[in-house]
């Protein structure tokens, strides 16, 4: 397994996990099943690129959404 430098501790240890994820969105948590991500295992920090942090920001919207019974981000309804 290649490990990077964490950016938090600055020691070797970070390497890629999928895990549970805890958010709140509107002060309503939102539990994710599984969340890509970045891990040090010195430090236990985790990190996410950008691409995973926009990831989980589209899925903690649309958990949220879907327990509000809202439409997913992106989707406009048609007015007739």
């Amino acid at each position: 397994m290649t490990t990077e430098i964490c950016d938090v501790c600055g020691r070797d240890g970070l390497h890629l996990v999928k895990r549970p994820f805890d958010s709140l969105y509107n002060n309503m948590p939102i539990r994710l099943p599984s969340v890509e991500m970045y891990e040090c295992d010195r430090c236990g920090e985790g990190l996410f690129t950008p691409e995973q942090a926009r990831e989980v920001d589209y899925q903690v919207r649309t958990a949220a959404g879907e327990r509000l019974d809202l439409l997913p981000p992106g989707e406009d309804t048609e007015w007739v």
